[in-house]
């Protein structure tokens, strides 16, 4: 590959990665429809676990990418602490090389998928139920 080419994809690449974290960032201050903000604002002053919550989350904690990236962040430990148990994962990442990594990436974005649908039915029933609907 020539040296031009490089670095056409290397921009490419670069401008991608970009947008996404702006797109990311961004889904973090769109609040949740539905969602009164001043009412959370109000019960902190009560109930300091919202507070706590918001601490380990960062300050848009309820925006619609408030999530964010710990989901998969823990599918995959949770994937990488399970290969070494199930035979059949040891059998993917050791001896069927690309295509065997493809696949438990696969598998990794499912548990995700999966971890993020748990957390944030979580957070709706026991975060913000109780405040809005008192």
């Amino acid at each position: 590959m020539t040296t031009s080419k490089t670095i056409r994809l290397l921009r490419k690449k670069f401008l991608k990665i970009f947008g996404f974290l702006i797109l990311i960032r961004l889904g973090l201050y769109i609040p949740v429809p539905g969602v009164d903000l001043d009412i959370f604002a109000q019960t902190q002053s009560t109930n300091s676990f919202p507070g706590l919550i918001k601490n380990f989350i960062g300050s848009s904690f309820f925006g619609i990418g408030s999530l964010g990236i710990t989901p998969y962040i823990n599918a995959s430990i949770v994937i990488q602490l399970l290969t070494p148990i199930i035979p059949s994962l040891e059998r993917l990442q050791k001896e069927e090389g690309e295509l065997g990594r493809k696949q438990i990436k696969r598998y990794t974005r499912y548990l995700a998928l999966g971890l993020a649908l748990v957390q944030s039915t979580g957070i709706a029933i026991f975060l913000v139920k109780p405040i809005v609907f008192n």
